[in-house]
């Protein structure tokens, strides 16, 4: 049984009222006394019909954004920002000839007034130039108090309000630094941990334990101090040879620096959207942190990498299926991917560690992404009241907003993610022109003979091609 309309709900209601002829004239004349209550009743059941149609599918695909939100929540996504990461050249003019040092976390501002700190202290003799690399974050700090001890004391997150992302969380009480624990493995009573919870709203917690059970049970009295780092997120402004500026100066020395952009590492990114975590949401709930039940590393990478463009992941047996066997290949993971904003260095570096840190058994071997652009052809006939310049641009925008570079839809290696069912589907729902039943089109996809892990199939400007035409029903029929 699919979703009931308005329409039929609305019918229902008048059917239902022919055994009150009474009222029944009232109906039959269009009295709006009668008819407008019956028809905003009969909106409100089919909204509630539609929304009950989708739930019964939800355990199984999960379409709604707060299904999706909270599957997240659940698996301990956290919506953390991924901070940019730049290099700097320093040249020291100083006119007195005097040495300058910077310490690291040394704040600096780029032209549009953003934070950055230096990763490390550098010193500049006087006429010399040197690179430094720099951090866009933001350093702040909350004490909290506790005065209400309970087990599994959670203690709120409180996000900044000037359009900053989480980006690391640190956790003391006094001079003793928490660790953090996701899902408490590993963790004995009374250690000094900690994990991060978040719901369905994005809202952030930190959660301690039961000092007899697991974890570090809270008192009263506790002072805990959460030290915060935020970052704007993507930032695609920075051109090489800007200027950057010390926030202040502390020196005589430092007046002479002169601070310019190098290179960019990594744009850096925002926490992922829905369309990223509707992704990670078809997979099950034991892939996580943990390398015992992970399975699954591109869950892994997914979740802790923003804004990708293309990832596949893949193990010795499928590279020796595709070319052969070599016992170089023992015990390695495959992985080939392209992050937007990042560069191939700072990708190739977060994917280490991220797998050392889940299993530092496998030897990580990266395969260049390889752009393979598939043929779509789309042939369609409308109504001639349709400007076919207009129904072409439609149509094109649609397919290259759902399978061009940079859709979530084509982010996956190894499979075939442009079907021709799912085009017939977003043309007849996407484009007014093609849902006349007189309209007709025909799609073509042009699937590469041979597919790669490391092929990233999608849809190119080029390799898309587009004829739209006017319907031609016969002369008599002058109204289409």
């Amino acid at each position: 049984m699919t979703a009931m309309t308005k329409e039929a709900f609305l019918s229902a209601a008048v059917n239902a009222l022919s055994a009150y002829p009474g009222i029944a004239q009232h109906v039959q004349a269009g009295d709006p006394r009668v008819l407008a209550p019956l028809a905003a009743q009969a909106t409100m059941l089919a909204m509630l019909s539609a929304h009950t149609e989708v739930a019964k599918f939800e355990p199984f695909v999960k379409s709604r954004d707060g299904t999706v939100l909270a599957d997240a929540a659940l698996k301990g996504i956290l919506p953390l920002g991924r901070a940019a990461k730049v290099t700097l050249t320093i040249e020291n003019k100083d006119a007195a000839g005097r040495e300058a040092m910077l310490g690291a976390q040394r704040r600096l501002l780029d032209q549009k007034g953003r934070i950055y700190e230096l990763d490390s202290a550098i010193t500049l003799p006087p006429g010399e130039t040197r690179t430094v690399g720099a951090t866009q974050v933001r350093r702040r700090s909350l004490t909290r108090i506790i005065s209400d001890a309970k087990d599994f004391h959670s203690l709120p997150v409180n996000l900044s309000a000037d359009d900053l992302y989480l980006n690391t969380l640190v956790v003391h009480r006094g001079t003793e630094e928490f660790t953090y624990a996701p899902d408490w493995f590993n963790v004995g009573a009374d250690e000094n941990c900690y994990q991060v919870e978040t719901d369905e709203l994005r809202r952030m917690w930190v959660k301690f334990g039961k000092s007899s059970v697991i974890g570090y049970g809270v008192k009263n009295g506790d002072e805990f101090t959460l030290e915060i780092t935020e970052c704007n997120g993507r930032i695609v402004d920075l051109a090489p040879g800007g200027d950057f500026n010390l926030e202040y100066i502390f020196a005589a020395e430092e007046v002479g620096l002169a601070l310019k952009l190098a290179s960019v590492q990594d744009e850096g990114a925002a926490p992922h959207t829905i369309s990223e975590l509707r992704v990670m949401a078809r997979y099950p709930a034991i892939y996580d942190h943990n390398a015992v039940y992970l399975g699954e590393f591109e869950f892994l990478l997914r979740r802790y990498l923003s804004g990708i463009r293309f990832l596949s992941v893949w193990n010795e047996q499928i590279e020796e299926g595709v070319r052969g066997a070599n016992v170089h290949h023992i015990n390695c993971l495959f992985v080939s991917g392209l992050v937007a904003g990042m560069s191939d260095a700072a990708f190739q570096e977060r994917v280490r560690a991220l797998v050392k840190r889940a299993d530092n058994s496998y030897r990580v071997v990266f395969v260049p992404a390889v752009r393979v652009p598939v043929p779509v052809r789309i042939t369609a006939s409308v109504a001639i009241s349709w400007d076919l310049a207009t129904v072409e641009s439609q149509i094109r925008a649609l397919l290259l907003a759902y399978f061009g570079d940079g859709a979530i839809n084509v982010s996956q290696g190894m499979g075939q993610p442009i079907k021709k069912s799912q085009i017939n589907k977003l043309l007849r729902e996407g484009i007014d022109a093609l849902r006349d039943e007189r309209a007709e089109f025909d799609v073509t996809v042009a699937m590469p003979a041979t597919d790669l892990p490391e092929h990233f199939l999608h849809i190119t400007p080029e390799s898309l091609t587009v004829n739209v035409s006017s319907a031609k029903y016969g002369v008599s029929l002058w109204n289409y």
